[in-house]
């Protein structure tokens, strides 16, 4: 390959990248990425003759920039610095990098050639941290730091917190995981069953199947009714455009969440384990998995479309005050520090279910671990070693030199 070929790839695959972080993954599109290059549709059909063959280069691409960038040193600064790096950056650009990331993995949740690099680079990065953690299990910590990255990205990009706070989580996300505990006991949480509806619900609960099977990109009218076992014109007279569609699923899979989590919680007394519960709730459901890609779905409609960002994400603002309330109530009852802050400690507590799920999805971690990596999270927050490092000091870091091309 001629320089001047290998330049335009390299234009090429920085110009996918910048579309996917500007209109997410569903929005790269031949002559999107061809006129971010500055370059013609053809030319890139030369290098790149599909779509999939073009988002695989990309994610490589983007892969390598971080490839060498863990470097020895004093464990916890590694360990910060692996995965706080980013936020050295000017805030544009580490919404842009998260947003990347994340969209990377939603493609690796129905593409199993990108969830293959995606596991690999998770892998390849937990062993990195786990290589500095001097703790009794140093996959639960690693897993702990990397569901509080990702779902700390989750809460910025919905706007529900901002840089500085997010930054000063994942930091503190070190401690907490250095300091993780043994493993915990599993409450058992009652399965959840829709009740009956009318048939306006009974669509909208098929197009959250669908949303789950298919995701946000295939999730049309035909195959809801299909689904629902409606006539193909029901959907539309509920729902005449595909944004009244989303508007729809949006509200409706938050008062599904409300209601699978009140019904997680209910049975017990322990402020305690309804936090645990209204953690785990619905993960040895046998739909589970399609329940949480739906869910996951949604919130990245929200990071797309900011007019539904308030929508999507309601539900991380319903469950994060909902494992406040508890929170508080622990620490009122003598159970939890006196000093514990219960929304802060809710609201890690929400985006760490997120990102751990994340991660359960693409299949970087099990059902089990998933459940561990939240549970042991609860435990450290009660015991008060949660707190954020508001101000900790930002070293120069070699993964930041990574993403700036240094």
């Amino acid at each position: 390959m001629s320089r001047r070929g290998d330049e335009q790839r390299e234009t090429i695959l920085a110009a996918t990248c910048a579309v996917i972080c500007r209109d997410g993954i569903d929005g790269v599109r031949s002559t999107a990425v061809a006129a971010e290059a500055g370059l013609t549709v053809p030319l890139l059909h030369y290098y790149y003759p599909t779509l999939d063959d073009l988002v695989l280069a990309a994610y490589r691409w983007d892969e390598a920039r971080f490839r060498d960038a863990f470097a020895d040193g004093e464990p916890r600064a590694f360990l910060v610095e692996s995965a706080a790096g980013v936020f050295d950056l000017p805030e544009p650009a580490v919404r842009a990098e998260l947003r990347l990331w994340l969209e990377f993995i939603r493609r690796g949740v129905f593409d199993p050639a990108v969830r293959e690099l995606v596991v690999t680079r998770l892998r390849r990065w937990g062993t990195a941290m786990e290589a500095h953690l001097d703790v009794a299990d140093p996959r639960a910590s690693s897993l702990r730091i990397a569901a509080g990255l990702g779902g700390s990205a989750f809460l910025l990009l919905l706007d529900i917190s901002d840089v500085e706070r997010v930054a000063g989580e994942v930091r503190a996300g070190v401690d907490a995981a250095i300091a993780l505990p043994g493993p915990v006991a599993v409450p058992a949480v009652p399965r959840w069953h829709a009740p009956d509806d009318d048939r306006r619900t009974i669509i909208l609960d098929a197009g959250l199947r669908v949303l789950g099977a298919r995701g946000l990109r295939h999730t049309e009218f035909r195959a809801i009714a299909a689904e629902a076992d409606v006539s193909t014109t029901l959907p539309r007279y509920y729902h005449p455009t595909m944004r009244d569609l989303q508007e729809a699923l949006l509200v409706h899979g938050a008062r599904r969440d409300a209601e699978r989590l009140a019904a997680a919680t209910a049975p017990f007394a322990d402020p305690r384990d309804r936090v645990r519960a209204a953690l785990v709730h619905g993960l040895a459901d046998a739909d589970a998995h399609a329940v949480w890609i739906a869910r996951t779905e949604l919130l990245h409609l929200g990071m797309a479309e900011p007019a539904l960002r308030a929508l999507a994400a309601a539900p991380v603002r319903d469950l994060t005050a909902v494992l406040a309330a508890e929170l508080d109530e622990a620490r009122r009852r003598g159970v939890a520090v006196p000093d514990l802050d219960p929304q802060r400690a809710a609201l890690g507590l929400a985006a760490l279910r997120q990102g751990a799920a994340t991660g359960w999805l693409v299949g970087a971690l099990d059902r089990d671990e998933l459940a561990q990596v939240l549970l042991r999270s609860v435990e450290g927050a009660l015991a008060g070693q949660s707190t954020p490092a508001w101000g900790s000091t930002r070293s120069s870091s070699s993964v930041t030199s990574r993403v700036r091309g240094e």
